[in-house]
């Protein structure tokens, strides 16, 4: 940037000329906007011991170079752990790690900064002949990053972790390095730290616990911080259990097992080996799959899968009768034809049967429905049943489960489930349910996948490295080595050696560095990542369009770049409709948006939907809840609530609709406008007190408090009528 008045080129930060002191335009707002990324950081704060009394006492040019000196003498300290050096604040300044490329050793990369700076700031002579004292302190942990660049004048990463940074500099003694509980915990034993206690730090509320560095200790680093993919390694001992169940039920047995293992040890990457080895000649695959944002959608897994038997693909496709009707067991009542037509959406006529039932006896009778189906459909071939990931499952799915191992007189029929540890339903302690166990890989095993991610031999450093760092865990070993592979952080050796790691690379330690490292290696794709994160884990690049159109002639290119870098997987028979490949890189991606962005992305999203919606399509209310209330947009995402909960009150499913009533009403006091404050709240409790009389009667205390509280709102709206006849049709039989 050059001055106007005499034309002089200026100095990067200055705000006026260096040569006429003229001052300087300010940097166009198009260049000046900063990109800003919500995100991990680490943050070193450092300052020269005694500067005041240092200036005092020397000539103003010598303090200036003595300045100079110690800030260039730190900057060449701290270089070779990948440090980026902001701003330069007269006798002190700031440095990132972690910025603007994740690192998962960014913590310890501070700490080591921080001793090498103390120990270089210590051999300067000062002017006043006496030596130089650096004080260090070091923090980590949730910012708002905008654009910084090297030797930035001012503090472009905003949140607290930049002043705990600073009230742990001022604490620190001269020469020491000083860090927070947080940064303490990233390191684990790599260091040998003297615990300082709860100091006073001015602006924390909370206790701040610090630590002092005193060396970094000579110790294992592996027990300092421990705590369509691949061909499946490994896993004989299971995979042998899986066959001789399925052995069994070819031989006309009734077979149930639960594979039970921690997120990302490998339970799905198993299953589908195993359904892929089998002979599906005359078989019945009923494959069903629950989902973090259905745990109140009432038998969701199983209205998907009959849907798509039907034909509905998406939720914009009707389910087609004749399609459903050809696909059930020949055998199936009329009764069971018309509670499954109705469970996924199909308009049909209400058997009399039917018509004389409550809600309660439909609901039974829905999942006695699906439960029959399996046994028709075992009674002529065998049925292999599949329901992944068991902790997502919602209150009926969990009650189908139970009432399907009840059954004594199922032929041939495999039930195969997979869940994390926290699944502890009664019934997965039966004696009918066989409990396989998935533990973590070994060293062994990690070595195979390392070399098959790799497509090439690992060298020992390189399987040591990640080995260590995975914990056994097959996908954080397969993240971890595609990280490698995406930062080329590798060199190719010769066949013997195999692939080695460049010296200066330390692998990522935890999952989720290892995933915002590959965001941050995607370069413009990462924003699509980000945009897709909105939408869900699966996503088309119209959707895409729909919340951000101004990248437009970027989605289908960036897809692209998603799907070859295996973040994200080809939805089957789709050709612009992805799936991110596990929940986590979504979760990650997600995370990295500032506020003002999700709540601009979503409100796109949900007005776009909204805007497409006709009253022939049917919507995901609870999807549509999640968007507006990501939006900040409570009387909307109470809408869709009440919506959602009306959805399993039709379905009779009492505990998903008191579940997502409840969620509404957990967001009535969002609300600004009182009157549409006091309409939202009446409906959700006249809605809420309808089902609970169909669960606990009207003599429940909790029945007669919503009612109450429902009274009062109706009088201060002149409701009265209104009420009165909601609660007349509620106790209607």
């Amino acid at each position: 940037m050059g001055c106007e008045q005499c034309d002089s080129e200026s100095l990067k930060g200055h705000k006026f000329c260096s040569n006429c002191g003229t001052k300087l335009a300010a940097a166009s707002a198009q260049n000046s906007k900063p990109e800003t990324e919500r995100r991990q950081i680490t943050v070193l704060f450092y300052d020269l011991v005694g500067s005041t009394q240092l200036s005092t006492s020397v000539e103003p040019e010598d303090f200036r170079d003595a300045i100079a000196n110690f800030h260039n003498v730190a900057s060449a300290a701290v270089r070779p752990f990948d440090a980026f050096v902001g701003a330069h604040v007269g006798d002190g300044g700031i440095i990132y790690f972690g910025y603007p490329v994740a690192r998962e050793d960014a913590a310890e990369c501070a700490i080591l900064s921080g001793l090498a700076l103390t120990e270089a700031v210590s051999q300067i002579t000062l002017p006043n002949g006496e030596k130089a004292q650096a004080r260090v302190g070091i923090a980590t942990g949730t910012s708002i990053v905008g654009r910084i660049e090297e030797g930035d004048t001012g503090n472009s990463a905003v949140g607290k972790v930049t002043s705990l940074a600073a009230r742990l500099q001022s604490y620190a003694k001269p020469g020491q390095c000083v860090i927070a509980e947080r940064t303490r915990r990233l390191v684990g034993g790599l260091f040998k730290l003297e615990d300082l206690g709860i100091i006073e730090a001015k602006g924390f509320t909370d206790d701040v616990h610090a630590f002092g560095v005193v060396s970094r200790q000579e110790t294992d680093r592996f027990r300092a911080l421990r705590g369509s993919g691949p061909e499946l390694i490994g896993r004989k001992e299971q995979t042998n259990a899986l066959r001789q169940k399925w052995e069994a039920v070819l031989g006309g047995e009734n077979q149930t097992c639960l594979v039970v293992g921690e997120a990302g040890v490998g339970k799905s990457r198993l299953i589908a080996d195993f359904v892929n080895s089998i002979d599906h000649t005359n078989i019945a695959f009923i494959p069903c799959f629950c989902a973090p944002h259905s745990r109140q959608a009432a038998l969701r897994p199983f209205i998907s899968r009959f849907r798509n038997v039907a034909g509905a693909t998406d939720h914009k496709t009707a389910p087609c009768i004749k399609a459903l009707d050809e696909r059930l067991a020949p055998r199936t009542s009329e009764l069971d034809r018309h509670l499954i037509r109705r469970l996924i959406g199909i308009e049909c006529d209400t058997p009399a049967q039917a018509q004389a039932m409550t809600s309660v006896q439909l609901r039974k009778a829905t999942i006695e429905a699906l439960i029959n189906q399996i046994d028709l459909l075992s009674n002529d071939q065998p049925a292999l049943v599949l329901i992944e990931d068991m902790h997502w499952a919602d209150p009926s799915s969990r009650d189908l489960v139970e009432k399907t191992l009840a059954r004594t007189d199922l032929g041939r029929v495999f039930v195969i489930m997979t869940g994390r540890p926290e699944v502890d339903e009664t019934w997965t302690k039966a004696s009918s349910v066989d409990r396989i166990e998935l533990p973590p890989f070994t060293p062994s095993e990690s070595q195979a996948l390392i070399n098959q991610v790799l497509g090439a031999q690992a060298s020992p450093s390189m399987v040591k490295a990640i080995s260590e760092r995975a914990g056994g865990i097959a996908l954080f070993v397969e993240e971890l080595t595609k990280a490698v592979l995406d930062s080329d952080a590798h060199v190719p050796g010769d066949v013997a050696n195999g692939f080695e790691l460049q010296s200066t690379f330390s692998l990522p330690e935890t999952l989720q560095d290892s995933l915002l490292a590959r965001l941050d290696q995607l370069g413009e794709a990462k924003r699509i990542a980000q945009i897709a994160s909105v939408v869900g884990r699966e996503f088309t690049q119209s959707d895409l369009a729909r919340v951000a159109p101004d990248l437009t002639p970027l989605i289908e290119r960036g897809c692209a770049i998603l799907h070859k870098s295996g973040m994200t997987t080809a939805l089957s028979g789709e050709t612009s409709a992805y799936q991110f490949r596990h929940v986590l890189i979504q979760e990650i991606a997600y995370s990295t948006l500032v506020r003002g962005e999700r709540r601009e992305y979503n409100a796109r999203l949900l007005e776009a939907l909204e805007k497409d919606a006709n009253a022939q399509s049917s919507i995901d209310a609870e999807r549509w809840a999640h968007y507006a209330k990501e939006a900040d947009q409570p009387a909307r995402a109470i809408h869709y609530w009440l919506l959602a909960g009306q959805d399993s009150l039709r379905m009779f499913a009492m505990n998903e609709a008191e579940a997502r009533l409840r969620r509404g009403i957990d967001l009535i006091n969002q609300v600004g406008d009182p009157r549409e404050r006091a309409r939202l709240e009446l409906e959700l409790l006249l809605t809420l007190g309808k089902v609970l009389l169909a669960q606990v009667g009207h003599a429940n205390p909790e029945t007669g408090k919503v009612f109450a509280r429902a009274k009062i709102l109706a009088e201060e709206r002149g409701d009265r009528a209104k009420l009165l006849s909601r609660v007349d049709k509620s106790l209607q039989p």
